[in-house]
């Protein structure tokens, strides 16, 4: 189920394995959550309750046991269990999760391990990275087990626990709006995605239209669908008794389309209930990922460019908002996105329904009721003053990623035939690798680009393929070993408190290749106090590959600096018959180190896949070119 519901005839879980036990099953074993919940004494003999981390070694046991056999998940709804917590039902935890964005790598590892769905892909300068979002978060810390140094937990002020970093705009003197006539009813339509309040809104709308007076009529269309799969809700409002007939909205009768997720309001069979001559849609642009791209981050988002349009041919108007970003950065909690879109719609005479009663609704749900008014207040300025909320919700200037450069190499770099675009790339590469090794590294790295440069220029106007090397050649030089990794566990361009504001401590959660080589099967646990030990690792990356190095040995590592000199020679080849024709192809391999992603054997997996489609893009070449 989705969670809230009270199924009849529910047993206990004990109670379950007797039966299972008394009707002639084999085996029962059981995988919780919490192995404390029952009593030791409450289950039958023969049944034992492993920890969920043991679910795969549960189904392998049971494989082997002859005949019928059982296995018994329990846990609750993990998105109950948020929405309880929001609601003050159950304590909210102190912790937090948060992923460096530096030290991440973008593989993929910590969605397949948790399945969480609030593991988003974020764009940085240095590729795709992962970022969890704190609203959604269920805080079950199961992306933990990710095979990843990027992961950092943090404490915070229990009095502070959820606490709301928007502020409501002054809306005094802005405009009530004429409500549309209830003369034949209205019709709205809520559609999103399980997990984000679209029930929630729903009953929000409702109970604003009981304290107006109206009745209403409304149904919540949530099937099977886990957090994130697609939820409707259809909602009438009239004056007088209670509509009869069905709570659903008839074809093309919708008078308003809540369009929380892009992806689910431009679903054609929900459009049939929407008017090409009634309906004005109200539609977030905000890109959620869906779930697999969680677990396949090879997956990229679904192109959302003709989501509008289909909307728009279905409906007569179409408002479009970023409501996820108003809300996370205006609001200051990103889980009140549904009531920015309520308030855009209130604005524009959308809504049957006074302020006063959204409002007193808003504050009869009781759950983080500042954050959802400064929501509520933030979408209506978006019609009313829709240059302000621009301005206020545009990202703060980012913090430098490129430090001061030597003269030389910036002189050198001024030299380069380069479009604005990729000398940047260029420079910001250049000067972290001197600040990862040093000049000298740095120096390589920037010869080797100019000789592309070179080359490329000689070809015509494209630029791609420096653009390319630009990138893969810094990714596969910046090693993200053991130094590198306490150098950016360290910089100071990680702001843990933009993510989770009144950090107490700072946890981070690392497996070093020797300890695990060692026998170590889990990770450690890093607090504040051993920051010295992390400088300390940091200062020694000037030994990296010398003699002292002690961590170069290893066949991983090895592995890892052989593939320089393999791309190097690799882009080499391909330049020495580069061609206007074989130009796409190129840069097509070029691009190829952009699949080596991760860590140790997430990592070892990833250089496999490289190196394999590395063999079948060069084989015709190998074939015609004797000699290479």
């Amino acid at each position: 189920m989705t969670g809230g519901q009270q199924p009849a005839g529910t047993r206990p879980t004990p109670q379950i394995a007797r039966q299972l036990l008394a009707e002639g099953v084999a085996a029962v074993l059981v995988c919780s959550d919490d192995t404390s919940r029952h009593p030791a004494d409450a289950w039958p003999a023969g049944v034992d309750v492993w920890t969920r981390n043991r679910l795969e070694e549960a189904q392998e046991w049971l494989r082997a046991v002859p005949g019928v056999t059982v296995l018994i998940y329990e846990a609750p709804c993990a998105t109950e269990v948020r929405r309880d917590r929001r609601r003050g039902r159950q304590p909210q935890p102190t912790t937090r999760v948060v992923i460096h964005e530096l030290v991440c790598e973008g593989c993929g590892d910590c969605g397949v391990v948790s399945n969480c769905l609030s593991l988003h892909p974020v764009m940085t300068e240095f590729g795709p990275r992962t970022r969890v979002d704190q609203a959604s978060c269920n805080l079950d810390m199961s992306c933990l087990e990710g095979d990843c140094p990027a992961f950092v937990t943090v404490e915070i002020d229990p009095d502070t626990v959820a606490p709301s970093r928007g502020v409501a705009p002054p809306v005094e003197g802005i405009r009530d709006p004429e409500p549309p006539d209830l003369d034949d009813g209205y019709a709205i339509l809520l559609a999103g995605i399980g997990g984000t309040g679209v029930l929630t809104a729903n009953a929000l709308l409702a109970t604003a239209a009981f304290i107006d007076g109206h009745a209403v009529r409304g149904i919540d269309q949530t099937g099977l669908s886990q957090k994130a799969g697609p939820v409707v809700s259809h909602l009438r409002i009239v004056d007088g008794e209670t509509p009869k007939g069905a709570g659903r909205t008839p074809p093309a009768r919708a008078d308003l389309l809540l369009g929380f997720d892009a992806l689910v309001a431009a679903d054609p069979n929900l459009l049939t209930a929407t008017g090409r001559h009634r309906t004005v849609a109200v539609v977030s642009t905000t890109e959620i990922p869906t779930g697999t791209m969680v677990a396949h981050r090879d997956r990229q988002m679904p192109d959302l460019t003709g989501t509008p349009d289909l909307v728009a041919r279905a409906t007569r108007e179409i408002i479009s908002v970023d409501a996820h970003e108003i809300a996370e950065r205006l609001a200051g909690d990103a889980a009140t996105a549904n009531v920015v879109l309520i308030g855009v719609a209130y604005q524009s005479g959308l809504l049957p329904l006074t302020e006063e009663a959204i409002t007193a609704a808003i504050r009869a749900n009781g759950v983080t009721v500042e954050a959802n008014l400064a929501a509520f207040a933030w979408g209506r300025l978006v019609i009313e003053d829709p240059a302000s909320v621009s301005e206020a919700s545009s990202p703060a200037p980012s913090r430098h990623i490129e430090s001061a450069l030597p003269q030389y190499l910036e002189n050198w770099i001024d030299t380069l035939d380069l479009t604005e675009d990729i000398r940047r790339v260029v420079a910001v590469r250049t000067s972290e690798l001197v600040d990862y090794q040093n000049e000298e590294y740095a120096t390589e790295y920037l010869a080797f680009v100019t000789r592309v440069v070179e080359i490329d220029r000689s070809i015509g106007e494209d630029r791609r393929l420096t653009d390319t090397v630009a990138r893969n050649l810094f990714k596969l030089m910046a090693i993200k070993d053991e130094y590198e990794v306490a150098r950016l566990l360290l910089d100071e361009r990680f702001n843990v408190t933009a993510a989770v504001p009144d950090t107490r401590r700072v946890t981070y959660h690392l497996h070093p290749p020797m300890l695990r080589a060692l026998g170590l099967d889990r990770k450690i646990q890093l607090t504040d106090r051993t920051v010295p030990a992390l400088r300390a690792l940091r200062s020694m990356r000037r030994v990296r590959g010398t003699q002292v190095d002690v961590f170069r040995r290893s066949r991983h590592r090895r592995r890892e600096r052989s593939l320089i000199g393999e791309y190097t020679a690799t882009v080499e080849g391909l330049l020495d018959d580069l061609s206007t024709a074989g130009y796409d192809r190129a840069v097509t391999i070029a691009d190829l180190p952009d699949m080596i992603r991760g860590f140790d054997a997430v990592k070892e997996a990833s250089i496999d896949r490289y190196e394999a489609a590395l063999t079948e893009h060069l084989g015709p070449i190998q074939d015609v070119t004797p000699g290479t």
